[in-house]
């Protein structure tokens, strides 16, 4: 047995190389890179294609793993709660999607870029592509948990033996499969929210800022956009603040005018998309101090005071 599924490897990698052919991975979700939620699935309608499954035995004790010659090897697994599994390696994780040519489903390890065929009994072997029906299966769920017919041979399942600890194509009589599904539940857009300034002075202030969730994925920046009048956009005055990720965050604002009103908002940016914080404040900068007035030409009735502004907008009053 052994012979022939290396024998059939050889040749389709012989065939590709003779034809010029590039025999190109089966894409779906975003590769898994081995980070990830993994549930436990149990209804044909929970397997969903393309996607990314651990496919282990009905205890749920053993994973298939991509160590194969005549059969696929194992290794052990706790399942969270019986149910999930975080961060499995990606020498366990299959992506399993519909091949339209041979009416079933394949699995592809994309860490060693290999599918599982089955053939002759009792045994599995890699192929480096789906050339036939020995290599799509057809799977239904039988009460508790998973069958997995070949469809070249609909009486062999891919099972897993027990007491000779391995994945392998059966007559049905070994423990049939349990499936974990990747959870297709992605990162999302950081949230934020805009907190109130400090250390307002007259040309300078301190605008602060709370990312309160990086939506799963890191944030890489986060600041604060202003400008003189309200409905500030992403686009008004970006600053940043001196680090990424979560929590209370500052940006020194400077060369500010003197009592002048400054609408701002904070923002905050990950891998996903870019977030503008949906509350909106505001702060007034602070006047300059007049120096003294001067006081000229005295009288009885009358005196000329002049008020030196200090570089004061024209409107400011004194008191």
């Amino acid at each position: 047995m052994k012979t022939i599924g290396s024998s059939l490897w050889k040749w389709g990698a012989g065939l590709s190389l003779a034809l010029g052919l590039c025999i190109a991975a089966p894409q779906a979700q975003a590769q898994y890179a081995g980070v990830g939620s993994f549930t436990k699935i149990t209804s044909r309608v929970d397997l969903t294609v393309p996607g990314y499954y651990v496919v282990a035995d009905s205890t749920a004790g053993f994973a298939m793993n991509n160590a194969a010659t005549s059969f696929f090897g194992s290794v052990a697994i706790s399942p969270a709660g019986g149910t999930t599994l975080t961060d499995p390696a990606t020498s366990i994780v299959w992506l399993i999607q519909t091949n339209a040519t041979y009416g079933g489903l394949s699995l592809y390890n994309e860490a060693k870029s290999i599918y599982v065929a089955g053939k002759n009994a009792n045994n599995a072997y890699p192929v480096p592509s789906v050339a036939g029906t020995t290599s799509v299966w057809s799977f239904a769920w039988a009460s508790t948990e998973f069958e997995a017919a070949l469809v070249a041979a609909p009486t062999r399942y891919l099972q897993y033996n027990s007491g000779s600890p391995r994945f392998a194509s059966y007559a049905g009589t070994m423990r049939d499969l349990t499936l974990f599904k990747l959870d297709e539940s992605g990162p999302t857009a950081p949230a934020v929210t805009t907190v109130a300034a400090s250390g307002i002075g007259a040309t300078a202030t301190t605008a602060n800022g709370n990312v309160t969730d990086d939506g799963g994925d890191p944030v890489t920046e986060r600041g604060i956009c202003y400008k003189t009048s309200s409905g500030v956009a992403i686009t008004d005055n970006p600053t940043a603040a001196a680090a990424g990720g979560t929590g209370e965050f500052s940006v020194d604002l400077a060369s500010l005018d003197v009592n002048q009103i400054y609408y701002f908002k904070a923002y905050a940016i990950n891998s996903v998309d870019t977030t503008l914080a949906a509350n909106e404040l505001n702060f007034t900068t602070l006047v300059n101090v007049p120096a003294a007035p001067t006081v000229d030409n005295p009288t009885a009735t009358t005196l000329d005071v002049a008020v030196n502004a200090n570089g004061n907008p024209a409107a400011t009053e004194f008191a």
